[in-house]
């Protein structure tokens, strides 16, 4: 064998070394994504399932929650405080869900039912109030979006 047949087959070999790396690389990659994904799901499933325990668990949280809701002048000063502390709780795993849906970390499967909960809740009064005093606090193409939403469905 002489100088450029041996150059040859470690060209041959360096190029099948690549490509055995890319496929590994590819793969390993789709490993993390999927992995991503699934933390992102879960962390949305989790924060609306504490937030949901908070409000069933304790019936003055249900109360507020359901009154300050759809007539938040019946609650006094400190109440809508606190309300609009839970709102906060309540509102943040899903705003959390629309920042994965929109960077394609989240099916549209699981996304939907987000969506419908925040419409149902963003029409309510004392959401409304929530949005026009906090909702600078609260990722703006979120709040956008789920008030476009909401408007479709007045329509």
């Amino acid at each position: 064998m002489n100088w450029d047949a041996i150059g040859a087959v470690g060209e041959i070999i360096g190029a099948i070394a690549v490509v055995v790396t890319l496929v590994y690389l590819a793969i390993q990659m789709r490993t993390n994504t999927a992995a991503i994904n699934q933390a992102s799901i879960q962390a949305t499933l989790l924060g609306r399932g504490e937030a949901t325990r908070w409000v069933a668990g304790d019936p003055d949280l249900n109360r507020l929650m359901w009154v300050g809701a759809h007539d938040p002048e019946q609650l006094s000063e400190e109440e809508k405080q606190r309300y609009i502390l839970l709102l906060g709780g309540v509102v943040r795993p899903i705003e959390l869900a629309f920042v994965d849906y929109n960077e394609g970390r989240m099916s549209d499967a699981l996304w939907q039912p987000q969506l419908e909960t925040m419409v149902y809740w963003f029409k309510q009064p004392g959401f409304q109030m929530f949005l026009n005093e906090y909702g600078q606090t609260l990722y703006p193409e979120f709040v956008d979006h789920i008030r476009q939403e909401a408007s479709k469905r007045d329509s």
